[in-house]
């Protein structure tokens, strides 16, 4: 019987990243902010914690690839004064991580 595991990975955009100690594997593209695109595609699944522009980018080209995606203190959507429902807001990463492992399966 195979055992899935997950696996913490970032994709960052230098050529030498200095990376979280819960990261297990760092790829380092040398892509600049063009890495979120990296990212978005090939993400089974994506967490936005807090952030910036950048943050917001990966955000919207995770949802526009139907990749499941979870917020944490991050950017709400509003359009038309409501707020989307395409990104769940969590209110701890332990919140988060379990939304987004129920879709994963």
């Amino acid at each position: 019987m195979l055992s899935a595991r997950r696996r913490l990975v970032a994709v960052c955009g230098e050529s030498d990243p200095q990376t979280s100690l819960a990261v297990e594997i760092a790829i380092a593209t040398g892509l600049g902010h063009a890495r979120n695109a990296v990212l978005a595609l090939t993400a089974d699944g994506v967490i936005a914690i807090g952030g910036g522009l950048g943050t917001l980018s990966e955000i919207a080209l995770a949802l526009r690839n139907r990749r499941p995606a979870v917020g944490i203190k991050t950017w709400r959507f509003d359009r038309q004064q409501r707020t989307e429902p395409d990104l769940v807001q969590a209110a701890s990463a332990a919140e988060g991580l379990d939304w987004l492992f129920a879709r994963m399966t």
